[in-house]
């Protein structure tokens, strides 16, 4: 089973630029960010896999990767073009940089350096008028080459679908997204994979968890058989259990 990782921005400023910044958090993890009188190459946001919990409750933003592997950075914002760019700088167990990479469109494949330990992704700053990000992930390559990948944020609904049909099954992984950083597990061998991350506010509510079945059995393709659940995690998925199996009718394979 591969894992891919969806991370948003956190809503403390410790590691975002903020004199004369104005942030705004929006419901569903987006974040608008301006500060207008900010200096060129000054880094406007960073997430770190440090952990700092003892001092100021700093838990890693960032999963642990594995030396010699390859992956794809994703990072979904609304930037004008040129305006900002991303780093990330790999660190080794003393803290000395022992490499980096640069995407200016957010986007792109880099391999962990064998002699890392930790890393850091960083939005630069050029000349922002106004930065949306929406959401980043990391995902293996050999994921990330296999598959279609979308993410509908008001359903907390991350959907792959593969490039080359081998296999005609759809799974469904449902999970409670309690962090900033939530692993996605895809099981292997399946034409299409979902994933609901919700957090629990979400899941609570029995009529977002009636739109997103309503929303995902739009997104299931019936020519392809029963929607299989590969796994279930977390505490409060009653109401979304519930109206999957209202909105599938018994379509639903455990």
């Amino acid at each position: 089973m591969e894992t891919a990782y969806l991370f948003f921005w956190r809503r403390m400023l410790d590691t975002t630029f903020n004199y004369g910044a104005q942030v705004n958090y929006l419901a569903d993890g987006t974040v608008q960010f301006e500060a207008p009188m900010m200096p060129p190459g000054k880094t406007i946001h960073a997430w770190t896999t440090t952990k700092d919990f003892e001092h100021n409750l700093q838990l890693a933003e960032l999963p642990i990767l594995t030396p010699g592997e390859t992956y794809a950075l994703v990072l979904n914002w609304e930037v004008k073009e040129d305006s900002v760019f991303c780093q990330i700088v790999f660190t080794d167990a003393s803290g000395l940089e022992v490499g980096s990479e640069v995407f200016e469109d957010g986007k792109g494949t880099f391999t962990f350096p064998l002699t890392a330990t930790a890393y850091e992704i960083r939005l630069k700053n050029m000349r922002h008028e106004q930065v949306v990000f929406h959401y980043g992930m990391i995902i293996p390559v050999s994921v990330y080459n296999h598959f279609d990948i979308a993410v509908d944020l008001n359903h907390a609904l991350v959907t792959f679908r593969a490039r080359k049909q081998t296999d005609q099954s759809q799974v469904l992984g449902i999970t409670e997204r309690s962090s900033l950083t939530k692993p996605l597990w895809l099981p292997q061998a399946a034409r299409t994979i979902f994933v609901v991350a919700a957090n629990a506010k979400q899941l609570l509510d029995p009529q977002w968890c009636q739109e997103t079945a309503a929303f995902l059995k739009d997104e299931f393709d019936p020519a392809f058989g029963s929607l299989t659940v590969a796994y279930q995690v977390g505490r409060h998925l009653g109401h979304l259990r519930q109206a999957l199996r209202a909105a599938f009718s018994k379509k639903i394979e455990k």
